[in-house]
């Protein structure tokens, strides 16, 4: 099969499976211009589906640092509200997201921290309505991710760039199930397990969870009315069901925000906004971080963590086997959308709505009351491994394995 075949295949999937683009719908894709090809195949496999409309928003990554290094300041406020405001319109009117990620994992890495902080901060500070929308699934929304040169080139620095740029788009095609005959099947089938695990553990409802390794001793506790969603979820008024981000191979919740107590040792590299944070330790007191270091990427950290009071404490928790196939690939991606599924991780930040039951109706006073973080942020780490143990607390106290040696623990 040529390239071009399995990339129409991939946006295949993405847009029959991940997506779940409907008859009528329109569809707007978030994409870089070095991502052009990704897009367009997106946009033909759209209109096959039946799409009223797709929108291509293009933005560029190398445009944007040259802002971030040259341009004032007090400028770096400034966001283009116009382009806010459309796609908090179309998110409300119900239509569809696409957003492509994937790119060089150190583009950012010689910005003045301080002033990616103010750029960030304005973005996060007006798209809070865009975010709360798609934290609370009110439209049908998907992840996924172009290969990219400074990407390939960091996984595959002994081979050629057309030959680590054709490496990694054929991990990327099979690590999404693309390259199979008959990919829907296929994802049919893997969705069913992951449905199987969250059905164990909502049924569970445990109070917490105990995480346990050489570096890492945390207690999580989990909200009354937890809800475990695993492959996919529906969208607020429960039409659509879709797959949010494409690999998947989690099962998560949200934690509760006043009761995460212990150290936690990442264990995959964090690329957050351009800047790589390695071997990072975060110790928590009553769900806040009071101590975080890192070997790289201290200054990125410490702005990720100064984001808010809800950036200091863990919205999502997420359980990932240690044989899922990005773990056994033996690669870090540098990239979050598949670190975090070759790894049991956590998020710092905002909580998602649906993960309480009832969450989507509450009011923000009322979803904190609950446990539920509020945060402008949402950035997931990788804590999983091979030797990670986690126990669940049942509510009178009793202790269960759920996960031993990074493997689940209960049969199915």
């Amino acid at each position: 099969m040529s390239f071009t075949e399995q990339l129409e295949k991939y946006a295949e999937v993405a847009i029959r499976i991940g997506v779940n683009l409907q008859e009528g719908q329109k569809l707007i894709v978030r994409a870089s211009i070095d991502q052009a090809e990704l897009a367009r195949a997106l946009m033909r496999q759209a209109y096959r589906a039946g799409a009223k409309h797709v929108d291509i928003v293009w933005s560029d990554s190398i445009a944007g640092k040259i802002r971030m290094m040259e341009a004032p300041e007090e400028s770096l406020e400034i966001v283009p509200q116009y382009m806010i405001d459309y796609q908090t319109s179309e998110a409300e009117s119900g239509n569809a997201f696409i957003s492509i990620t994937g790119g060089d994992p150190n583009l950012f890495a010689d910005v003045d921290p301080n002033r990616m902080k103010i750029a960030q901060m304005a973005g996060r500070k007006a798209s809070k309505r865009l975010s709360e929308l798609g934290g609370r699934n009110a439209y049908n929304w998907l992840v996924i991710q172009s290969a990219h040169p400074a990407q390939a080139s960091k996984m595959f620095p002994d081979l050629p760039i057309e030959g680590a740029m054709d490496k990694l788009w054929e991990v990327i095609f099979e690590m999404c199930r693309a390259d199979v005959d008959d990919p829907v099947s296929a994802w049919e089938d893997h969705a069913k397990n992951l449905r199987a695990r969250k059905d164990y553990l909502n049924d569970k409802q445990y109070k917490a969870l105990h995480y346990r390794s050489e570096d890492t001793d945390l207690r999580i506790g989990l909200p009354d009315g937890h809800y475990w969603e695993g492959a996919g979820s529906y969208t607020e008024n429960g039409e659509i069901f879709f797959i949010p981000n494409i690999p998947t191979e989690e099962v998560f919740t949200l934690a509760h925000k006043d009761q995460i107590d212990g150290v936690v040792t990442s264990t995959k590299p964090l690329v957050y906004n351009g800047t790589l944070i390695e071997q990072f330790k975060l110790q928590f007191s009553e769900g806040s971080v009071v101590h975080a270091e890192a070997t790289t990427g201290q200054h990125a950290l410490d702005n990720l963590l100064s984001t808010d009071e809800g950036a200091r404490s863990i919205g999502e928790i997420a359980l990932v086997p240690n044989s899922s196939p990005i773990s056994q690939s033996g690669l870090i991606f540098y990239s979050t959308l598949y670190d975090e599924n070759a790894s049991s991780h956590l998020a710092l930040g905002r909580a998602y709505r649906f993960s309480l039951n009832g969450g989507t109706e509450m009011n923000d006073e009322e979803f904190a009351e609950k446990g539920g973080n509020l945060s402008l942020t949402h950035v997931d780490f990788m804590i999983g491994s091979g030797e990670l143990d986690i126990d669940g607390i049942t509510a009178d106290g009793e202790t269960e394995t759920v996960m031993r040696n990074g493997e689940w623990a209960f049969e199915v």
